[in-house]
């Protein structure tokens, strides 16, 4: 089953439009190989149950359209349920880590980008790292 998280149109179109989507062949082909029980795919169906707009308003809708936050944050998270808190090797894994790029559509944010985010999104993702350990996960 696929679920995609993603916002509203009016939201994405503050954001860099990803590379991929859900009928994208490649994006097609690492579905398939994904397992089933992968926690890219445990992530990405707890997505949807995520306050998102908070970090939405973290943007201000000037300059270049940056990547889309739900994207980065699912790749964050999934970063941070392997243990992987530098944000050079969150760069290097979206290089490097085919489910990564299914979970972000094939985005690669620059090394900038993912020190840009985490200064960003720190508190939110560190919220959500204390509601998951108050919650036992």
């Amino acid at each position: 089953m696929i679920i995609d998280p993603s916002p509203d149109a009016k939201i994405l179109a503050r954001f860099a439009q990803a590379p991929w989507n859900e009928h994208t062949a490649l994006w097609r082909q690492l579905n398939e190989q994904l397992p089933h029980d992968h926690l890219a795919r445990q992530i990405r169906e707890a997505m949807v149950h995520l306050d998102l707009p908070p970090l939405y308003q973290t943007y201000s809708g000037r300059g270049k359209a940056p990547h889309r936050p739900d994207l980065m944050l699912a790749i964050v998270l999934f970063e941070l349920l392997r243990g992987q808190r530098h944000r050079s090797q969150w760069y290097r894994d979206t290089h490097e880590s085919y489910p990564l790029w299914w979970l972000g559509f094939g985005i690669r944010p620059s090394r900038s980008c993912w020190y840009e985010f985490r200064d960003r999104a720190g508190a939110y993702v560190d919220t959500l790292q204390r509601s998951a350990s108050a919650s036992g996960r």
